[in-house]
């Protein structure tokens, strides 16, 4: 039987050989209101990730002209959701404002989770262009 925790540690640890740090951003919770703020300030997780690019096809298997910058990330850290951004080739600590981190940063447009038997050992994340 596979220990998918040692794969996980496996595949994370074959990504931060490769790969490069990145910035997640994550939406703040809590209670808003419109005139006066409030919530949580979002927070930024350093995740290291391989960056690749693949075409996209229609339902009759033709590539229709679109590239999506896909990230692979272990997912032993923060799981990526699609309320997310993501600036590549940054760390958290030259995040500045949080104004300034949108502008270089990515939305997350779709995260896919590879866990055999349940247990996740990669994410792969499509950022919008």
């Amino acid at each position: 039987m596979e220990d998918w925790g040692q794969v996980a540690a496996e595949v994370a640890a074959g990504i931060a050989e490769v790969g490069m740090i990145c910035t997640l951003r994550r939406a703040g919770g809590g209670a808003t209101d419109p005139w006066g703020g409030g919530g949580d300030l979002p927070t930024y997780h350093e995740v290291i990730a391989v960056q690749s690019s693949r075409k996209v096809k229609d339902a009759a298997g033709s590539f229709i002209g679109v590239t999506q910058t896909v990230l692979s990330i272990g997912a032993l850290g923060i799981a990526p959701s699609k309320a997310d951004y993501i600036a590549t080739n940054m760390r958290a600590s030259d995040v500045t404002t949080d104004e300034e981190f949108i502008t270089v940063a990515h939305q997350v447009d779709d995260v896919e989770v590879t866990a055999p038997a349940g247990t996740a050992v990669k994410f792969t994340v499509v950022l919008a262009d």
